[in-house]
């Protein structure tokens, strides 16, 4: 046995002795051309190959230098390698396998294409026809006999389409039974970073084959993703996190996402999203996007600030598409809302589940500041996407909005149907008095419709809380028919209210028509020895109008404003955001009140032109021209002893200065006329 053996190791060593000699006398450059052909007809290229040489001590090698194989345009090869060594183990051979102890590529650089589909095209995917016809070919494939000890590539370079990959450093081996193992790190061109990475490779040179790769992105730049992508949307910010894919026979079968955008900036028709954002997500597992330190804006109506609570999670399915999301939690600061999601139904549509949304925290997510509180009971509602259609309920459960100088809280149901939202009935309380409102929404257009009336509401608490003042009382009763925007400045429509026993504290119409002729008649009253006081009443009997809503105000034609002892009929604007008049008209004083200024027993309805009712509904100023004040003036000064009985309280001289007062009064009259 021991002689066999000795004979053994003598036969290997002199095998060895006699392949060292045999490519020992083998001229590399006659190798080089049959490599060379090799590569071009399986690449189906023209490939340059500047130099190659063998190398025997320590361990047989070969070495290949500017290796280069055309691409599309000269200026562009497929492949391009500074320098490759393979180290080759001679034992393996003599058992059928090949097995390189190193493959290092210096400087490699690939260029690949894609198609008009984005699809990669790859070089040299069939055989020559001669040869796929030959035995060889027919013949079943052998298992595979390669296997790398170790693979490095120092200083790669990738490029697919618009995609760069460059300072590839890769490490790793590839096995006998079809395994490999590499892990790397490059340089995204001017995206970002990619580090810490490994690939893991089952069945290399099958069509079962099969990758599992993980990573470490960092700093990639979103404003240059955009570009590459072609996307419309304006996107900037930095991105970071780790991702693992699996892929087995060209399928996607398992993945995880964790990503963090810093800086994030997305616009897109309307659409503004700005702050940082996180991503977690498992393939057939669970996702969750967080959006909570992001500032959102979304056209005119909502805008989220950054630190308000806004996040979206759920289950994936089994494929990376929107249409694996099924069921997905919404959570809007305190509130909770769970959709069931079909986006791949023939008709794609959302259930929403029974909820009860908390609307304070939701106020935060309006454009326009709102005192909003109270709850909304949601039903179950179904949401179609294509075309929009809605149908549930809501009940309104003291809602809640605070005015400037109070609130009004809504209760009742709301029902949507198609693209309408309708209230029937919905009960509006305002400082313990109530109306009642019905309408509709429509979600396409924007536009509303709306149908309310009051009937014995005490005016003095509306205008408590509507403009902050109880000077106003009364009992209301009205009707008002809306429409357009939601808008107090955009809403137009129609109305009539009426009030009676009335008042407006501190005001009294006649006393401010008596004042504005700078007391006059009171004066000449108390020259006759009476007193007028009894007619500056506070208290009116009926104020009613019928009016036009539009731009956030009320137009009056026919605005009636009756006291006991006079009669105003005016017209004008009244503005709802603060309450300001902008009226004229006439006031028609009764014949008592006539009778008593004239001091005459029978007197006659007297037309006292007024120029403008200025100030705030709770605080009217009465403003009369000229003319007005000289017309009174001559009806109530031509009296017999007027002047005598004014010299005996004014003396002489009051009297003259008077007297000349009302002639410039009276002149003034005349030039006017």
């Amino acid at each position: 046995m021991r002689r066999l053996l000795i004979i053994a190791v003598l036969l290997v060593v002199a095998i060895l002795v006699g392949v060292a000699v045999a490519l020992s006398v083998v001229d590399a450059d006659r190798l080089r051309e049959p490599i060379v052909s090799r590569i071009s007809e399986r690449l189906q290229r023209t490939v340059e190959l500047r130099e190659l040489e063998l190398i025997l001590f320590p361990l047989p090698a070969l070495r290949l230098s500017g290796l280069r194989v055309e691409g599309s345009t000269p200026e562009a090869p497929l492949l391009e390698v500074n320098e490759a060594r393979l180290r080759m183990a001679f034992l393996p051979l003599f058992l059928g396998r090949v097995v390189l102890r190193a493959v290092e590529l210096d400087a490699p650089r690939v260029r690949l294409e894609l198609d008009a589909q984005g699809r990669l095209q790859l070089p040299g995917s069939t055989e020559p026809a001669e040869r796929a016809s030959s035995p060889v070919a027919d013949a079943p494939a052998r298992e595979m006999t390669l296997a790398v000890d170790t693979v490095r590539i120092v200083d790669g370079a990738l490029e697919v389409g618009p995609w760069r990959v460059e300072k590839l450093e890769l490490q790793g081996r590839l096995r006998l039974d079809r395994s490999a193992e590499f892990t790397f790190e490059a340089d995204l061109s001017e995206l970002g970073r990619l580090r810490e990475g490994r690939v893991d490779l089952r069945g290399v040179g099958t069509d079962a084959l099969s990758i599992a790769a993980r990573g470490k992105l960092e700093a990639v730049d979103l404003a240059e993703l955009g570009q590459r992508l072609a996307l419309e949307a304006e996107l900037a910010g930095r991105v970071d996190g780790t991702f693992e894919v699996g892929v087995e026979a060209g399928t996607l079968r398992t993945a995880r996402l964790d990503f963090r955008a810093r800086q994030l900036a997305l616009a897109s028709n309307g659409f503004e999203l700005a702050g940082e954002a996180e991503l977690a997500a498992v393939l057939g597992g669970a996702w969750k996007l967080d959006l909570t330190r992001s500032r959102i804006d979304w056209g005119e109506a909502l805008r989220k600030p950054a630190g308000l609570v806004a996040s979206f999670s759920g289950e994936l399915g089994s494929t990376a598409s929107l249409a694996a999301l099924r069921d997905v939690l919404v959570r809007i600061g305190p509130n909770r809302l769970e959709l069931e999601l079909a986006l791949d139904a023939a008709t794609p549509h959302v259930r929403i589940r029974p909820v009860t949304l908390e609307l304070e925290p939701l106020m935060q997510l309006s454009r326009e500041p709102l005192d909003l509180g109270g709850r909304i009971e949601l039903g179950a509602w179904e949401v179609e996407l294509e075309p929009l259609a809605l149908a549930g309920d809501a009940k309104l459960d003291g809602v809640t909005l605070g005015l400037q100088h109070g609130s009004v809280t809504l209760e009742g149901l709301l029902r949507a149907q198609g693209t309408r939202l309708y209230a029937d009935d919905v009960r509006i309380l305002a400082a313990g008095e109530s109306a009642t409102l019905s309408g509709s929404y429509d979600l396409v257009s924007g536009l509303a419709r709306l149908d309310g009336g009051v009937s014995g509401v005490q005016v003095e608490a509306l205008a408590k809380s509507f403009f902050g003042s109880s000077e106003l009382a009364g009992l209301l009763e009205g009707r008002v028919s809306l429409r357009g925007p939601l808008s107090l400045v955009a809403l137009e429509g129609e109305g009539q209210l009426e009030i009676t026993d009335g008042r407006i504290r501190g005001f009294s119409l006649l006393q401010q028509i008596l004042g504005g002729l700078a007391a006059l008649p009171v004066l000449l009253a108390q020259l006759k020895g009476r007193d007028l006081s009894r007619y500056e009443e506070e208290e009116f009997q009926r104020l009613a109008a019928d009016f036009r809503l539009k731009d956030g105000k009320l137009y009056m034609d026919n605005l009636t404003l009756e006291y006991r002892h006079a009669r105003a009929q005016l017209h004008g604007t009244v503005s709802l955001t603060d309450g300001a008049l902008a009226l004229s008209g006439q006031v028609v004083i009764t014949r008592e009140l006539d009778a008593e200024l004239a001091d005459r027993k029978r007197g006659r309805e007297q037309v006292i032109p007024i120029a403008g009712i200025k100030g705030t509904v709770t605080r009217p100023r009465v403003q009369l021209d000229r003319a007005a004040l000289a017309s009174l003036a001559s009806v109530y000064t031509g009296q017999g002893k007027f002047f005598e009985k004014l010299e005996e309280k004014l003396g002489k001289e009051g009297a003259e200065a008077v007297g000349g007062w009302l002639d410039q009064i009276l002149r003034g009259r005349k030039q006017e006329r």
